[in-house]
């Protein structure tokens, strides 16, 4: 499945039951995943007829391309060929333009001029064979998104004549899961999916005080399935719109490797 199909993002979010002095309950909805790569289809005609026949509130399918619940994190079934935990160590990276400086649970890089990078020069795997480099990341400061993912071949060094790119991620205190499809180029071709690839390097935000924190690197295989629970006690926020999800929420599209939802917006 190609991750153009899933042009939106969205929030998974879960509520929260609390009770005041007076034993009177109100509810707090809070994040549960964050920026998932989704799409949004308001239902007509015979598919409106059809999923109205389940329910009569459904007006929208959303789909993801994710299925079991993981600690919060979007995290492969598949075997993955790099995975680079910055937990106490920069496991062989280094900053371009950039100090790199390790903490417990995550690596932060931060700019000391523009265009910052976080490189790896030492690997050697296939790019057919590893389709997707995915990142668990968040923004601190840098107004200037460039997410994009370089790399090097034996054939040629890091330039901007090949490279993956990666969607915008909010200043908001979270960390994100962002993912970039290496088989569907920016600016490339299928150099990725030809050749072996022997370095790699991030540039999230160009600006010269552009603060990064990175807890993992992740490159795999084509099978993009995840770990993500999602119940008809949870709703979809996309950018303030919500979404409820109508029971039974969940059906599973083995074809694309898709989640649908059917849901009602809620005004």
């Amino acid at each position: 499945m190609r991750a153009g199909r899933l042009r939106h993002k969205v929030d998974i979010e879960q509520v929260t039951l609390s009770q005041d002095s007076f034993g009177a309950e109100s509810e707090r909805w809070t994040k549960l995943y964050s920026n998932i790569p989704a799409s949004i289809e308001p239902l007509s005609g015979r598919d409106l007829f059809a999923a109205q026949q389940i329910n009569s509130e459904i007006t929208t399918k959303i789909k993801i391309r994710h299925s079991v619940a993981n600690e919060g994190d979007p995290a492969p079934q598949t075997e993955v060929t790099k995975n680079w935990q910055f937990q106490s160590s920069n496991e062989s990276f280094t900053g371009v333009r950039a100090t790199l400086t390790v903490q417990a649970e995550y690596s932060i890089l931060n700019a000391t001029a523009p265009t910052p990078q976080m490189k790896h020069l030492v690997i050697a795997f296939s790019g057919a064979e590893n389709r997707f480099v995915r990142v668990k990341v968040r923004r601190v400061v840098g107004a200037t998104w460039r997410g994009r993912v370089y790399y090097s071949t034996s054939g040629h060094g890091f330039t901007g004549n090949y490279y993956g790119g990666m969607d915008s991620i909010d200043i908001d205190g979270d960390f994100h899961f962002i993912e970039a499809d290496m088989h569907d180029l920016v600016i490339g071709g299928d150099d990725w999916k030809d050749n072996t690839i022997t370095g790699v390097y991030f540039a999230f935000c160009d600006d010269a005080d552009a603060i990064t924190y990175v807890e993992w690197i992740q490159v795999g295989g084509d099978k993009s399935t995840y770990n993500l629970e999602v119940t008809s006690k949870n709703r979809v926020n996309f950018g303030g719109r919500i979404f409820e999800i109508i029971s039974p929420p969940i059906n599973f599209d083995e074809r694309n490797r898709e989640v649908q939802l059917m849901t009602v917006e809620r005004v």
